[in-house]
């Protein structure tokens, strides 16, 4: 038994060591990881600022400007979430454009519009394509279609044409908006090839749907067509936000591949042609070249050589096809640059002729 001097000298027993709460232990354990999370995306961040020149390069999405080409703006653009934009119904230009632009209330380009339904003994029928079938550089009353109405009095023609379009573009117009005026038959004027290099791309004028081969089979993807001002502002603003969570697919057009390219087109066509089989309407592709085109093809024998290769497995299809190239090459030996506009496209006389042609072709000549 120990004496009371040993127990006195025993030393008091500490305080209990302090438990940390709970709440307290989370912040300790969450602070250092939070630290490494904001410093791995600030290094994100830094990385794609180098990498990049804009978050629309990783979200595949701009903010909405009015295209220009040679010193006009194309103020009917609308934005469209299928096609990536299309006329804008009601638009009539002005002095600041150097020629007349019209598109009806119906997204179409006239200057009136049309009836639910072509009156009876008329015709009517559906253009679709670019800027070529669209009529860019010429005046109201001088595009294709315009002269195709000329030509034949008993024919009603539309011009769906949308300046920039690739033929994908082109088609899904023709499946959305092609049947709403009951057209009798349809036409798609292609450029050929840069309609169908368009379509792999993500950009040309705005940005647009992407048509790709895979398995055989036309996928389109890029959808809905996005546009900056429609996305959340963290992902226009914050490059590691837009890699994270807004990646759309790549703004900027793969390497060229003219036999994907081919491969393509020829899968366009025939999502085209099923459309207006299931319409009950015939179908006509027109393959034409823009002025600088022609122009190569007289000009560069390599160049002609691999362009007759790649049309023909184009033209080689179960779809009626005219092929304009040689009609274009003869008329521009005959008439030269009268059949130019002053920038990249036909003239009223050059859209003449090639309506003349399209015409005889659709009557069975």
């Amino acid at each position: 038994m120990k004496s009371p001097e040993e127990t006195s000298a025993r030393p008091a027993a500490g305080p209990a060591p302090t438990r940390l709460s709970l709440g307290r232990r989370l912040v300790f354990s969450l602070v250092p990881a939070a630290f490494i999370v904001a410093l791995a995306g600030a290094v994100l961040e830094i990385v794609l600022r180098v990498r990049y020149e804009g978050t629309e390069q990783i979200t595949g999405a701009a903010e909405w400007q009015v295209a220009e080409f040679g010193g006009f703006r194309y103020h009917w653009d609308r934005y469209h979430p299928l096609l990536g934009w299309t006329n804008q119904p009601g638009y009539r230009s002005g002095a600041d454009l150097p020629f007349a632009v019209t598109i009806n209330s119906q997204g179409v380009r006239a200057t009136y519009d049309f009836a639910p339904r072509a009156a009876d003994g008329v015709s009517r029928i559906a253009v679709f394509g670019d800027s070529l079938a669209f009529g860019e550089e010429v005046d109201d009353g001088d595009t294709v279609a315009d002269h195709l109405a000329e030509i034949r009095p008993d024919w009603e023609v539309l011009n769906y044409g949308v300046h920039g379009y690739g033929f994908g573009q082109s088609v899904l117009r023709l499946e959305e908006e092609g049947g709403l005026l009951e057209p009798d038959r349809y036409v798609v004027m292609v450029l050929f090839p840069e309609d169908l290099v368009r379509d792999r791309a993500a950009e040309f004028v705005h940005a647009k749907p992407v048509f790709r081969v895979v398995d055989g089979s036309l996928e389109v993807d890029n959808l809905p067509v996005p546009e900056a001002s429609r996305t959340p502002r963290l992902l226009r603003t914050s490059y590691a936000a837009a890699w994270l969570f807004g990646r759309r697919g790549s703004w900027h057009r793969e390497e060229a591949d003219p036999a994907s390219d081919i491969e393509l087109g020829r899968a366009i066509s025939r999502r085209a042609a099923s459309v207006c089989e299931g319409r009950g309407k015939p179908l006509t592709v027109v393959v034409l070249l823009a002025p600088a085109g022609v122009l190569r093809y007289l000009s560069e024998p390599e160049w002609r050589r691999q362009f007759d290769a790649l049309r023909a497995q184009f033209l080689d299809q179960p779809i009626d096809m005219l092929d304009l190239v040689p009609v274009q090459v003869e008329a521009y030996r005959e008439e030269r640059n009268a059949l130019f506009a002053p920038l990249a496209h036909w003239s009223s006389r050059g859209n003449q002729i090639w309506a003349e042609h399209i015409a005889r072709h659709l009557d069975g000549e």
